[in-house]
């Protein structure tokens, strides 16, 4: 993640992740999902998330759509296009 103070020429990204982690609550314990994810994705970019199978890819992409079950909890940050959700 841009840390630092935007210098005149930062772009804000279209997306921005910040410190996602995702979990489940199961009936043997809670489950980490996937943890400390960042990235950003700026207009007319394209991103791919790729790793090993079970590794959080469509868990991430779900809590990104605010598409998880009853059951997630989901901490971090999610902005797009400028709003917080």
């Amino acid at each position: 993640m841009n840390r630092h103070l935007p210098s005149s020429s930062y772009v804000r990204p279209l997306l921005c992740i910040d410190e996602m982690s995702v979990s489940f609550d199961t009936s043997l314990g809670r489950v980490k999902a996937a943890q400390n994810i960042c990235l950003e994705l700026h207009e007319r970019e394209t991103l791919a998330l790729v790793g090993e199978t079970g590794c959080g890819k469509s868990v991430i992409a779900s809590a990104i759509m605010q598409l998880l079950p009853s059951n997630a909890s989901v901490k971090g940050r999610a902005i797009f296009s400028g709003i917080d959700f």
